[in-house]
C-alpha cells in the first residue's frame, strides 16, 4: 500500500497528512510513510517562535531531503510521494502540499478545492486549453510536475495567509483515486450534515461505483469550536497486480513546474463545508480561479480574428512542446501507482 495517512495532535493544534507514493511498491510505501512520519515529528520540534505556516513548510521540506536520501541508498528506482498537509491553530488552518492529492472544504452547500494539482493537465486548465471535466480524461492525466524525494529541494506551496474556518466546516484530504472520480456536487451532497464515517464511506462507496481505478485514500476533519477537530479515514485498496504488484495507476514525473499564466494564489476568505473519505481525510472546497489579467486594448486596423487565432495556435504548440519535451527526457522514468489501505478513526 503506497497511500499513507496520519493525523493527530501537534504543539500547534490538529495535523492530518496523506501522502500518494510513487516508484514501485516497496519504494512509494517508504517514501509516503517515511514523508508522513517526518512531518509530524518535525512540525513539534519547530524553533520557538516560529509561526504555524513556517513550521509545516519546514517540516516538508525536511520531509523531502529524507526521502531523496532514501532513493540515494541504492534502492531500484527513485521512491517519491506525494503530500498534502493541514494544520490547524486559534488563527486559522495553515495548508501546505506538493504533487496532485487534494484537501477540498465543504461548508453547507458549498464545496471548494482549496489546493491546485501540480501536474500536466492543470496546467492546461490554466491556459485554457482544457476544462477541468476534459483534464479528468486526458492522456497526460497521470504525469505531475512536483513529488517528494525527486531532487535535494523541493517547492513546497503553502497557502500566503491561514485559512479561516468555523465550528462544522469539513475538510477532505485525498488521493488522486477519490478525487479523479467525484466532483464538486457529490462532496456536498455526501458530506454536509452527516456524520463524518458515514460520509467517508459514502464517497469511497461513490468512487468504486465509477471504476474505482485506483487506491483511495480519504481523510476527514471536521472543525469544532477553537483550534479543535474531529477525523474519520478510510481507504480502498486495489486488488494486487499479477506478479505481487501493486494494484492503481501509474504516475509519472515529467520535471520541474512551468509557471503557467493567468495563475493567482486563491482567496484566503473563500471558506466553504468540507467532506472526506479514506484515512486522513478532512473537507475539501473548490478553487476560485480568477480571471487572467486583460491585455492591453488591440489596434483597430488589422484582422482581430486572425490575430485572436495565430496566438492561441501559438499557446497550443508552445504548451504541446512542453510536454512533448518532458516525455521525452522522462520516458522509461519514474512512476508510482497509488494505494491505501482500509482503518476507521475516530479522534
Amino acid at each position: 500500500n503506497e497511500d499513507h495517512y496520519r493525523e493527530g495532535k501537534s504543539r500547534f493544534g490538529p495535523l492530518a497528512v496523506v501522502c500518494d507514493g510513487m516508484g514501485g511498491h516497496a519504494g512509494g510505501k517508504e517514501a509516503s510513510a517515511l514523508a508522513s512520519a517526518t512531518v509530524f515529528e518535525e512540525v513539534d520540534a519547530a524553533p520557538e517562535g516560529e509561526s504555524p505556516a513556517g513550521a509545516l513548510k519546514r517540516a516538508i521540506e525536511i520531509a523531502n531531503r529524507k526521502v531523496y536520501a532514501l532513493g540515494q541508498s541504492g534502492m531500484h528506482g527513485r521512491p517519491g510521494s506525494t503530500i498534502v498537509a493541514l494544520l490547524f491553530h486559534k488563527a486559522g488552518a495553515e495548508v501546505a502540499h506538493v504533487g496532485d492529492s487534494r484537501i477540498y472544504l465543504v461548508r453547507g452547500v458549498e464545496c471548494m478545492q482549496i489546493t491546485r494539482d501540480h501536474s500536466a493537465v492543470q496546467l492546461m486548465v490554466d491556459a485554457g486549453v482544457l476544462t477541468p471535466e476534459q483534464a479528468k480524461v486526458h492522456p497526460e492525466a497521470n504525469k505531475i510536475t512536483r513529488a517528494l524525494g525527486i531532487e535535494a529541494e523541493v517547492d513546497v506551496e503553502v497557502r500566503p495567509h491561514p485559512f479561516p474556518y468555523a465550528p462544522g466546516d469539513t475538510f477532505v484530504l485525498c488521493s488522486d483515486g477519490l478525487s479523479d472520480l467525484l466532483d464538486p456536487d457529490d462532496f456536498v451532497r455526501l458530506v454536509g450534515g452527516v456524520p463524518l464515517a458515514q460520509a467517508a464511506g459514502q464517497l469511497v462507496d461513490l468512487a468504486n461505483a465509477r471504476g474505482g481505478h485506483d487506491n483511495i485514500t480519504a481523510l476527514l476533519v471536521r472543525a469544532k469550536g477553537g483550534a479543535h477537530a474531529s477525523t474519520e479515514h478510510r481507504t480502498q485498496l486495489m486488488p494486487a497486480a499479477g506478479g505481487g504488484a501493486s494494484g492503481g495507476v501509474a504516475k509519472t514525473l515529467i520535471g520541474a513546474p512551468i509557471a503557467a499564466p493567468g495563475r493567482a494564489a486563491l482567496s484566503p476568505t473563500m471558506v466553504m463545508e468540507p467532506n472526506a473519505s479514506g484515512p486522513g481525510a478532512s473537507g475539501a472546497h473548490s478553487a476560485h480561479v480568477p480571471s487572467a489579467p486583460r491585455s492591453a486594448p488591440r489596434p483597430r486596423s488589422g484582422n482581430p480574428s486572425l490575430v485572436i487565432g495565430l496566438v492561441l495556435a501559438m499557446l497550443v504548440v508552445g504548451i504541446l512542446g512542453t510536454l512533448l519535451y518532458f516525455e521525452l527526457r522522462e520516458r522509461g522514468g519514474r512512476h508510482h501507482e497509488r494505494t491505501a489501505p482500509m482503518p476507521s478513526v475516530v479522534v
